[in-house]
């Protein structure tokens, strides 16, 4: 059938991965979740859950802890945090640890300046991080996500909703742009709000093919809310480990939140001039629904309780948004529910079926909205509103009776499946047959005619 909302209808791309055919494979084999290596702008540690051992170390670990990663190795985590704080390590150790990463404690840094430390469990390693603070944060970044859902429960329409939600994240992270983007049922997706400044590219209205997103980098944003590269002209810092520990290249790292990304993904940055990106995930019932992604031209360093915040929006836009498309599809329910009363009242009394659900008002279009419908009941053909004619229509359900199994059949592109529809494709473009009797069937027949859309691919 035609399609239904362009914002609500539909799984959107992000503009980052492949950057051609030859590396579409490439991109799905990418040991994305176990690379090896991190970002250098932060340190990682692989701790024995057991003695707090550090077993695994990468990154900046000269300019955090005035040590180099190899002299770590095999040392007791004591020696670089203090009492309080490796009880505090002991605590996450225990059990099962946390699967998802979560702020320990803070410290400071070999530079005075204070650093999150960041931990979560990989196996059988506590893996903990540690990030110098190099922006300022919000001095309370859940009054600002608070006000952020204010703004944007104000609004009435789809549209003006996401364009909020990009308004919003703008004005609080300072990107030089924010998109929202919306995953379509075939994989693409396009941008369907953008907030950027004056002098930046506008991507709004883009559409992107399911390609540059590969399916196992799909699963890490459906499992991250959200994604940071500050800068993404960086070398990759490998991690070091012991030799009787988890090879580094086998350490997974998903939930990790320095974890080196693709060289392709990098370049694809940088080839639309991007320098640091975020990016946060909408995720309704378990599946990825889109994302809200940020660009900017120049390294951005957001400290973690910025990104908290910002993850929590994230959170809160998909519960809304969520809660949003149930309403209407209440709405819908009721009003169906309503003209279907009213239908099987008409029919109680009328003698002729066929009057009864197209002639009158409700009918048939009121219940399903479509360009046309007919009925093929007993060999006779009644019709409202655009369809094929007679002929065409005892075709098509000949068609449905030899190739059909089951009672309801849909399409939003009858000629691939039927190629003898291309000739009434200006009213038959998409079918919904509702079988309404058992050997030979009968149906009923909604018709939506061709959609023809121009479509902007990036």
């Amino acid at each position: 059938m035609a399609a239904m909302d362009p914002i609500f209808d539909g799984t959107a791309n992000a503009p980052i991965s492949c950057v051609s055919e030859a590396d579409l494979t490439l991109c799905d084999r990418e040991p994305i979740r176990t690379p090896g290596a991190i970002q250098p702008h932060g340190l990682l540690l692989g701790l024995d859950p057991e003695e707090l051992r550090i077993t695994h170390a990468g990154g900046d670990v000269a300019g955090l802890l005035t040590a180099a990663p190899q002299t770590l190795l095999g040392d007791s985590a004591s020696r670089l945090f203090s009492p309080d704080q490796m009880r505090q390590l002991r605590m996450l150790a225990g059990g099962a640890g946390p699967q998802r990463a979560v702020h320990a404690f803070s410290m400071a840094g070999h530079s005075e300046a204070n650093a999150d430390v960041i931990a979560f469990r990989s196996g059988a390693v506590l893996v903990v991080e540690i990030e110098l603070r190099r922006e300022q944060a919000p001095d309370n970044p859940l009054a600002a996500v608070k006000g952020m859902l204010r703004n944007i429960q104000q609004t009435e329409t789809a549209p003006s909703f996401c364009q909020a939600v990009v308004d919003e994240v703008r004005h609080l992270v300072g990107f030089d742009r924010v998109m929202f983007y919306r995953f379509l049922d075939d994989g693409s997706g396009a941008v369907i709000a953008e907030a950027a400044a004056p002098d930046v590219e506008s991507f709004l209205g883009l559409h992107y093919p399911a390609s540059d997103i590969p399916k196992q980098a799909r699963e890490l944003y459906r499992t991250n809310w959200i994604r940071a590269i500050p800068d993404a002209r960086y070398a990759p810092a490998p991690i070091l480990s012991l030799g009787d520990a988890l090879p580094a290249a086998a350490l997974d790292l998903s939930q990790s939140t320095l974890r080196s990304v693709s060289p392709i993904h990098r370049q694809y940055l940088a080839n639309m001039g991007v320098v640091a990106s975020m990016s946060m995930s909408i995720i309704m019932r378990g599946r990825l629904w889109g994302l809200i992604a940020c660009h900017h031209r120049e390294p951005r360093y957001l400290p973690y309780g910025l990104r908290e915040a910002c993850e929590l929006f994230a959170e809160m836009v998909s519960s809304h948004l969520e809660a949003r498309l149930a309403a209407e599809s209440f709405e819908l329910q009721k009003r169906s529910a309503k003209i279907h009363e009213e239908l099987l009242n008409r029919l109680s009394r009328e003698s002729e079926l066929a009057a009864g659900l197209v002639r009158f008002r409700p009918n048939l279009l009121d219940l399903i909205p479509a360009g046309g419908v007919g009925l093929w009941i007993d060999g006779q053909f009644t019709n409202i509103g655009a369809t094929p004619d007679r002929e065409a229509t005892e075709a098509i359900v000949g068609w449905l009776n030899a190739t059909v199994k089951e009672g309801v059949f849909q399409t939003d592109c009858l000629a691939l499946l039927y190629p003898p529809a291309e000739h009434f494709a200006d009213v038959a473009s998409g079918l919904l047959a509702l079988s309404v009797s058992k050997s030979p069937r009968d149906y009923v027949l909604w018709f939506r005619p061709e959609l023809v859309q121009t479509v902007n691919w990036a």
